[in-house]
């Protein structure tokens, strides 16, 4: 991909692209899924069959949320060297880009791509001067310092986890809500 190409961007290890997803991502996009649950989702007292079961049920849950949603939103697999590692979900609203989801393989974590991938989508938003938003997890706090330190701040927060904005400094938004 060229160079100037918004779906392609380097890291610290080398160069990531995101691509449409497709039907035949399925079966990645589900290992993508059952491993980035946390820890205490992770049903290991679960007979395995019923366990797959479930997290399968979950799976289609989540995407079809997603779909319901955001019907517009880019559902995109993030590439290194034409292999998956990841996936990100971003939708446009009339006054923001959501981040609806991004996950990548726990052996890609830690490198970078993330913050590739998030600093995209503020760049997106900073051009069309949108905000961008996101919810975390209350008990995913490593991404929670994550997006602060991107520059996210919270804007509500709840039992179950914490939304979070980043408006671009340089550029005076009305706020609505």
């Amino acid at each position: 991909m060229p160079v100037s190409d918004p779906r392609a961007s380097s890291f610290a290890a080398g160069r990531i692209r995101r691509r449409p997803e497709r039907a035949a991502d399925s079966e990645f996009c589900f290992d993508l899924f059952r491993g980035s649950r946390a820890p205490g989702e992770d049903l290991a007292a679960l007979d395995p069959p019923l366990r797959e079961r479930l997290m399968r049920q979950q799976f289609r849950g989540q995407n079809t949320s997603y779909r319901a949603n955001y019907p517009d939103a880019r559902f995109e697999i993030v590439e290194h060297a034409g292999a998956p590692i990841g996936r990100i979900v971003t939708a446009r609203t009339p006054d923001a880009v959501l981040i609806v989801d991004i996950a990548l393989i726990s052996s890609w974590r830690r490198r970078g791509i993330g913050a590739s991938l998030v600093n995209g989508v503020l760049d997106e938003a900073r051009e069309a001067g949108l905000a961008v938003r996101l919810s975390v997890f209350a008990n995913n706090a490593a991404a929670l310092r994550f997006y602060l330190r991107l520059g996210f701040r919270p804007i509500s927060s709840s039992a179950i986890g914490m939304r979070l904005e980043w408006r671009n400094p340089c550029h005076k938004q009305a706020r609505t809500r």
